[in-house]
């Protein structure tokens, strides 16, 4: 799966804000700038990780979410359970996006009436 950092020209778009203190600010435009990255394709990135359910956020969230007590253990497990299941599931029964798109096209040159 890809992803551009670059918003599309063509789309409408909502603008997010929220305060942090000077020096996390600071902080924080430091590490964009080692790592090469905008504020915007910083956020972009994790709200389209976050949105895509990336394992690596989500264990972030789910750590999070545990040591400062946001949501139940019990509601967190589980989510990590279902979230597990249906990874398998996609796994057996060959859902990978990829190769859904594949069966869609070769659908839509078999029958481009569709």
């Amino acid at each position: 799966m890809s992803y551009e950092l670059n918003p599309d020209p063509q789309e409408d778009y909502k603008q997010l804000y929220f305060t942090c203190t000077h020096k996390s600010h600071a902080d924080f435009k430091v590490r964009l700038m080692y790592d090469g990255l905008t504020q915007g394709a910083f956020f972009r990135l994790l709200m389209h990780g976050y949105i895509q359910q990336d394992e690596n956020i989500m264990n972030f969230i789910d750590t999070f979410k545990e040591k400062y007590k946001i949501q139940k253990l019990s509601q967190i497990k589980k989510s990590k359970r279902l979230m597990t299941d249906g990874r398998k599931s996609t796994k057996d029964f060959a859902l990978d996006p990829e190769e859904l798109q594949s069966i869609f096209d070769l659908i839509a040159q078999e029958h481009p009436d569709l």
